[in-house]
């Protein structure tokens, strides 16, 4: 029996105190007020020791319609209730809001009211009632009240019932929360006749701004008899919340009930179970309630029911912590039915189960592929929502967008067809994150938190980890983790109290590019400021102050999400349909299937077979094995795969153009293996060894070794490969190719093609000249050029060596482009020659060199400038231009003959009256005003290709858009003397006021024809005019094809802006046969908001709004969904995409709809030709060494990713400003076409 003790009470009318005793984690209290007479209202402490079983914890807050002091007796004897009428009667007032509730008039009310401001959506708070009234008095009329209101609205404290009092919880209504306690028995310490368990309510709040609560207690029907209310310390909190379950049965059956799935957890450390009904449990524990039931705490944190065979329904309690010691309270319904209602739940036991369509033992009579979901979880139809539990269960979902958690245990999953979500863990319960939105700023606790910035464009926010202020340094040990939304461009999270070493913001996906400065301003204090730049260009800035090891970017950042969850070595198949699969802890194997899926391995080594579809693959920590795309198919796949830590083996079986996957390898030392496509890979940290394989030749891969000492072997296409700092090993292949070794003692080897060679420093020494033969004793060694380190100091040299071979000619060019303008002549020396530039080529592009090789090594010196000049220029970059073309000659001024001989040359006449000849080959002019009267002597000769095969890059070409409007204005005026000058402006209506003008000069072309068929579009750049798209310039509309560089074009964000480049690819019928995804668009002007049907490119974005905020959309997504606005024009025989490029990107007006420009970012570039490449990087040199975002600069709008979108059209809106000009050019409506259409623009 227990001994009357006072229970410690400390009577307050200060509102204030009552606030900061009961608000905890999650709230920030702005005002308070508390009525009542004193002594109703006081802060209770050590009361687990005083009242164990009574009060709802050790400290908290009591309310009392009579004296807090008289909830107890100091007697000291075991009479612990020693009165049957403990009353005070105030002759206080009532409440209306409570005489509502009761419906009885009140007195003697005590209310507390607060304005507050919560972190999360939901609070909570623990409490208990107890009541002098008990049990004589129930529904006779007399039962006082207690009652919670949020926002003005009354919230159930249990799940049935809003207001509790002693006809709400009593021994026949709710009879398991309560507790009966008569004068004559003494059980507990109190003098209250009975009361309830511990209980828990739940509302919703408005996050980050302020709420109201009223929380009170009265007498109800008269004034006697007290009752009191009773709130747990510190519980009124937002961060970890029980909400209620509730589950059907037959009468005497068992079923297993995870009560975690719904909790929320802030912490992200995990709810663990510690008390049921208010009894202390652990795993394997049974409680039994008078009611009949028998509940058992499983190991995986489920509960094992088991009915009795009453039909009814009783309700009981359960307590959980998280891993910061804040505790809450959840209710569960269990209604005993001869016949149970399905709940949409598929549920199986603690044992090894076969869960398929055959499996008949869910508790509910629930069935895999019945057409029976109930809309549970979103899903539908046959969409099953499947909980193996523990055991080694087999789990076969079928049809329908299943959602399938394994549970405990090794388990094999199989989700059919369908887009599925599969998770092999034990389902512990998720994590949930704090949003902070664009603005504001959020602030943490002591203990684990757990935040997710949104990172809206242009956007601004501040989240203080572990309490901590703006400014303040100072973390608290314990893992804090950021999660940052998206990958959108231009914002900054400002972050305080961080922990290096231990505390992380987690990217959504792995970073390409950063710059990185430290300030430490004590021993353990940091200020770090980081600029992360993504693979799309995007990049975002982080401003840190924390304390801990030495920060770096691998100590900060991260892609690995937080997870409560663990689990076995699991099996788990995705089938068909976009999947989302999660192995979490284990050596698990994972399929994914076909569809465009997401598969999340967790740690452990784990094998991972992508499937067909453009999957998205996080690894995760431990030795993993990713294949994509099993299989050959001529669809291809564009995957996204980051291996993440561990020693990890990527194979790339994917085939054919679209098949374009970016890989990640993470730390580690990783294989990756790519193969037929335009794969870009970035090997991460470690000594990786990345291999290009099987490609054909119309491709080219990106290979970045990064850090450590990499092996990259590439293909015979044209590849971009850079090693990274560490000595590298690279072997280049064939093809035109693009190598920078970077820091360290490389090796490169260049192979067959034309290719271009960084070594970056001088102990880059084994640069491979050599060559595969191609024929009985020929070798192939195509038009190598080698980008030589720059000098070190003034008067120093530079010294390389190059592998070559003894007979064998070698055509070495330097690029004299900042040599400047000193006199004399300037010396280098290859092998045992000694070159002198001659003084007249100072200042020009390039010099080229050839060699006969006397040895299997060659030596080249370069020598920097002494003080006097009277070498090569300090500070010069002695490096060739033009990555695939040998540049023939950059002649000085004068009448210069050249003759290019055989190959893809770069013919530049310069100034003078020149005679140029490009020999075999497709070769390309450059004429410029002011290069005088030249002369091509075999232009349209040794071609590859036809002028009509849609392919500019395969016959000779001189790029003359700039000097004429159209193909007619370049025929006549060639017509009218031979030469093309522009000396019939006026005549027939040629005009070339708006034009470059030829100047003092012209081009003459040796049997040049004045007609279509010797110059067209394909070998002059020339537009021939046909019906396309209109742009909005600033003297009004204007067709796409008769725009050029220079012109002024209206754009949404930044006025007038100038053309920079034009750029266009003819998509012939085989190829539109070959690959159907180079169709182009069409978008309806009800969706685009424009004049009239726009066709675009499948990847071109056009700006329209998303939940009210203004995004580019990919006009490929547009046409998958529902609505029939963007549909692909199958009818399209051929298609030519123009390109429009100004200084930055930009929002223009195409048929009156807001679209983008073009944005030369990885992928954008891989897609035009090596012409249009070169141009644009001549144009931005800095875009040939950097990313897009670093070079050019952000893109204009953020793109909408694909999951953001809604099914159906109609639910997206145009964008509002229409831009139209004041005479349009006229065109057709939309209309669907039913036969063929011959060649017409798009926009891209």
């Amino acid at each position: 029996m227990p001994i009357a003790t006072e229970l410690n009470i400390a009577q307050t009318t200060d509102a204030s105190l009552v606030a900061d005793t009961i608000f905890g984690p999650g709230i920030t209290v702005i005002s308070s007020t508390l009525t009542g007479t004193a002594g109703q209202t006081g802060i209770y402490s050590d009361g687990l020791t005083t009242s164990p079983g009574v009060v709802p914890s050790d400290s908290g807050v009591i309310f009392s319609t009579g004296n807090v002091a008289d909830f107890t007796n100091s007697s000291g004897t075991t009479d612990t209730n020693t009165l049957e009428g403990t009353s005070t009667v105030h002759g206080g007032a009532g409440d209306p809001d409570l005489t509502t509730m009761s419906g009885y008039t009140t007195f003697d009310a005590a209310i507390f009211e607060a304005v507050f401001i919560p972190d999360n959506d939901f609070l909570t708070m623990q409490f208990v009632f107890s009541s002098e009234e008990y049990l004589e008095f129930v529904n006779s009329g007399f039962n006082d009240v207690i009652a919670v209101m949020i926002n003005g609205s009354v919230v159930e404290l249990t799940p049935t019932v809003e207001a509790v009092s002693i006809d709400t919880v009593n021994t026949t209504v709710n009879s398991n929360l309560y507790v009966d306690n008569p004068a004559a028995s003494d059980f507990y310490n109190t003098e209250m006749d009975g009361f309830t368990i511990t209980m828990a309510l739940k509302a919703p709040v408005n996050a980050g701004v302020e709420n109201t609560i009223k929380i009170g207690v009265a007498d109800s029907g008269d004034g006697e008899l007290d009752s009191n209310f009773l709130i747990a310390a510190n519980s009124l909190q937002t961060v970890a919340i029980a909400f209620a379950d509730e589950i059907e049965l037959e009468p005497n059956s068992p079923a297993v009930l995870d009560v975690l799935a719904n909790d929320t957890d802030y912490s992200g450390q995990g709810l663990t179970i510690t008390k049921i009904n208010g009894v202390d449990v652990v795993a394997g524990d049974t409680v039994t309630f008078g009611t009949g039931e028998a509940v058992t705490l499983n190991s995986d944190g489920t509960f094992s029911v088991v009915t009795d065979g009453d039909l009814t329904a009783s309700t009981f309690t359960y307590e959980v912590i998280d891993g910061n010691g804040i505790t809450d309270v959840g209710y569960v319904t269990v209604t005993t039915a001869a016949v149970p209602d399905p709940d949409g739940y598929v549920n199986g036991t603690t044992g090894a189960d076969l869960i398929d369509v055959n499996y008949t033992g869910d508790p509910q009579g629930d069935r895999v592929d019945n057409n029976d979901s109930l809309g549970v979880l979103g899903t539908s139809g046959d969409g099953d929502v499947i909980n193996g539990f523990e055991g080694r269960d087999t789990i076969l979902a079928g049809a329908g967008d299943d959602i399938v958690d394994g549970g405990a245990d090794a388990d094999v999953i199989d989700g059919g067809t369908g887009n599925d979500t599969l998770d092999g863990g034990i389902g512990f319960s998720p994590i949930s994150y704090l949003d902070v939105a664009n603005g504001q700023s959020a602030n943490g606790n002591s203990g684990g938190n757990y935040f997710q910035w949104l990172a809206e464009p242009f956007s601004n926010a501040t989240i203080s980890l572990d309490a901590g202020t703006d400014g303040d340094r100072t973390g608290d040990g314990v893992a804090d983790y950021i999660l940052v939304a998206t990958t959108n461009s231009t914002n900054t999270l400002a972050v305080r109290s961080f922990d290096y070493g231990l505390d992380k913001i987690v990217l959504p996906e792995r970073y390409v590019d950063f710059s990185f400065s430290a300030t430490r301003s004590s021993d353990n204090d940091y200020s770090v400021t980081v600029k992360i730049a993504y693979a799309s260009g995007n990049s975002q800035t982080f401003n840190i102050e924390g304390e801990g090891v030495a920060p770096t970017v691998d100590n900060i950042f991260t892609t690995t999400l937080p997870s409560n969850e663990t689990g076995a070595n699991d099996l788990i198949a995705g089938g068909s349909g976009n999947d989302l699969i999660t192995g979490n802890d284990g050596d698990d194997t994972l399929f994914g299937g076909t569809g465009e899926d997401t598969i999340f391995g967790g740690t452990g080594a784990d094998s991972i077979d992508a499937g067909g579809g453009a999957d998205t693959i996080y690894a995760g920590d431990g030795d993993d094995v990713v294949t994509d795309d099993t299989g050959v198919s001529p669809e291809g796949w564009a995957d996204v795969v980051d291996l993440g830590d561990g020693n990890d083996v990527f194979i790339g079986t994917g085939y054919y153009s679209n098949d374009d996957d970016l890989v990640f390898g993470g730390a580690g030392n990783d294989t990756i293996t790519v193969q037929q496509s335009y794969d870009t890979v970035y090997g991460g940290d470690g000594d990786d060894l990345i291999n290009s394989t099987s490609e054909l030749v119309q491709f080219g891969d990106q290979l970045h070794g990064d850090a450590g000492n990499d092996t990259i072997n590439a293909e015979t296409t044209h590849d971009t490969i850079t090693g990274g700092s560490g000595n590298d090993l690279i072997d280049a292949g064939g093809g035109a190719d693009v190598i920078a070794g970077g820091g360290g003692a490389d090796t490169i080897s260049g192979g067959l093609g034309n290719d271009t060679i960084h070594g970056d420093t001088p102990v880059d020494v084994a640069i491979s000249l050599t060559a595969p033969v191609v024929g009985a004793g020929v070798q192939d060694f195509g038009s190598d050029s080698y980008h030589f380190g720059f000098g070190a100091t003034v008067g120093g040299t530079l010294t390389y060596t190059l592998e070559t071979e003894i007979g064998e000619t070698y055509t070495l060019t330097f690029d004299l482009e900042h040599v400047g303008t000193e006199q004399g002549a300037h010396v280098l020396q290859i092998g045992n020659q000694t070159i002198t530039i001659p003084a007249d080529m100072v200042g020009a592009q390039s010099y080229t060199h050839s060699f006969t090789a006397t040895d299997t090594t060659t030596t080249i010196v370069i020598e920097d400038a002494t003080p006097n000049g009277d070498t090569v220029n300090a500070n010069s970059d002695v490096a060739l231009t033009n990555p695939v073309l040998s540049i023939v000659d950059m002649g000085a001024d004068g009448a210069d003959s050249i003759d290019a001989g055989g190959g893809d040359d770069l013919v530049i006449g310069g100034a003078g009256n020149d005679t140029l000849t490009g020999g075999d080959g497709d070769d390309t002019f450059v004429y410029a005003p002011g290069d005088g009267f030249d002369t091509i002597s075999d232009f349209n000769v040794g071609n590859s290709g036809t002028l009509t095969d849609g392919d500019s890059t395969k016959n000779d070409r001189v790029d003359l858009s700039a000097y004429y409007d159209d193909i007619w204005e370049l025929t006549s005026d060639y017509r009218d003397d031979g030469i093309l000058n522009q000396s019939n402006d006026g005549i027939g209506g040629a005009d070339y006021s708006d034009n470059t003008p030829f100047g003092d000069g012209g081009l003459v072309f040796t049997n040049g024809v004045a007609s279509t068929s010797f110059f067209n579009v394909e070998n002059t750049g020339v537009v021939c005019f046909v019906s396309g798209t209109r742009i909005l310039t600033e003297t009004g509309e204007r067709l796409i094809d008769t725009l050029r560089v220079g012109d002024r074009i209206v754009t949404q964000d930044n006025g007038v802006q100038v053309l920079r480049w034009i750029g266009r690819r003819s998509v012939s019928q085989h190829d539109l046969v070959r690959n159907p995804k180079l169709l182009p668009i069409q978008l309806s002007p009800k969706l685009t908001g424009g004049e009239s049907c726009l066709a675009v490119s499948p990847q071109h974005g056009v700006l329209l709004q998303i939940n009210g905020e203004e995004r580019l959309v990919r006009a490929t997504w547009l046409a998958d969904m529902q609505g029939g606005a963007a549909r692909i024009m199958t009818g399209r025989r051929e298609v030519t995409y123009l390109h429009l490029m100004f200084d930055q990107h930009q929002i223009v007006f195409a048929n009156g709809a807001a679209s983008e420009s073009f944005y030369p970012g990885k992928f954008a570039l891989a897609a035009v030709a090596p012409t249009a490449r070169r141009e644009i990087f001549a144009l931005f040199p800095r875009l040939d060494v950097s990313e897009a975002q670093a070079s050019y600069g952000a893109s204009a709008r953020e793109f909408a990713p694909r999951n953001d979108l809604p099914r159906h059209l109609r639910d997206l809106k145009r964008h509002s400003h229409r831009h139209r000009a004041s005479e349009p050019i006229k065109t057709p409506p939309c209309v669907r076409t039913l036969s063929p259409q011959p060649v017409q623009s798009s926009v891209c």
